[in-house]
C-alpha cells in the first residue's frame, strides 16, 4: 500500500490485491486504512515507518505480517544509497520510471497530488504496482541470502519501536548524563597528563 498524506489526514491510499493496483480516494479512503488492523492481512509497502507515524496519528495501528521493501533493500544492499526512494528502487530493481510529475513534490509520506488529476491517480497505481513487484523479488532475494528471519524478527519490529519512539520522544536523565560528562572530564585530563609525562612535554 502506498498513501498520499496531507493537511493532517490521508487523502489518497493505493493497494495491490487480487493482481492489480487500487486507488481510494477520500471519504472511503479512511475505511480502507482501517484495514491495517486487521491480522490476517499482509501490509507491504515503502518506508513503513513513515506511515506507521501517519495512521498511529489517525488512532490507526498496522498489524500483522509487514513488509517494507525499503528496509528489505538495505538489509540486501547496505552500501547502496537509493533505499530511501521508491522512485530508485524500481528503476534499479524493475527497470520502472516513476518520476514523480512535473509540479508536484514530494516528501515521504506526503503529496501534494491534485485528486482530481488523472496523471495523479496513474501515478499512485503504478507506485503500489512497483511495491508489490519489489516485495516479491525481494522476498526471493532474502530467502536466498538467509535473511529472512533477521528481516522478520529484527529489522521490522524495530520498525515499529522506531516509530514510537519519534512519536513520542526519549525520557533522559539529565543529572546522570551531567554526572557522567563530569566523569569523563576527570578522565580526559587523566589521560592527558599521562601522555604528557611520556612525550616529555606539553603540545597541542
Amino acid at each position: 500500500f502506498d498513501l498520499e498524506y496531507a493537511e493532517g489526514r490521508i487523502k489518497r491510499m493505493s493497494v495491490y490485491t487480487d493482481n492489480k493496483p487500487w486507488v481510494v480516494e477520500e471519504p472511503q479512503v479512511m475505511k480502507l486504512a482501517s484495514l491495517c488492523k486487521e491480522e490476517s492481512i499482509a501490509k507491504v509497502g515503502h518506508d513503513m515507518k513513515s506511515s506507521l507515524k501517519v495512521l498511529r496519528q489517525l488512532g490507526i495501528d498496522i498489524c500483522g505480517r509487514c513488509f517494507d521493501v525499503m528496509l528489505a533493500s538495505y538489509l540486501l544492499d547496505p552500501s547502496w544509497r537509493g533505499h530511501q526512494s521508491l522512485e530508485a528502487l524500481a528503476a534499479e530493481h524493475l527497470g520502472l520510471a516513476l518520476g514523480v510529475p512535473q509540479g508536484f513534490r514530494r516528501n515521504q509520506a506526503e503529496f501534494n497530488f491534485d485528486p482530481n488529476s488523472k496523471q495523479g491517480l496513474e501515478m499512485a497505481a503504478r507506485r503500489v504496482d512497483a511495491i508489490a513487484a519489489l516485495e516479491e523479488k525481494f522476498s526471493a532475494r532474502l530467502k536466498e541470502a538467509g535473511l529472512e528471519k533477521l528481516f522478520s524478527e529484527i529489522e521490522m519490529p524495530l520498525a515499529t519501536v522506531l516509530a514510537e519512539m519519534e512519536m513520542v520522544g526519549v525520557l533522559l536523565d539529565i543529572d546522570y548524563f551531567k554526572d557522567m560528562s563530569k566523569d569523563l572530564e576527570r578522565q580526559i585530563t587523566k589521560l592527558e597528563k599521562e601522555i604528557y609525562r611520556a612525550a616529555g612535554e606539553e603540545f597541542n
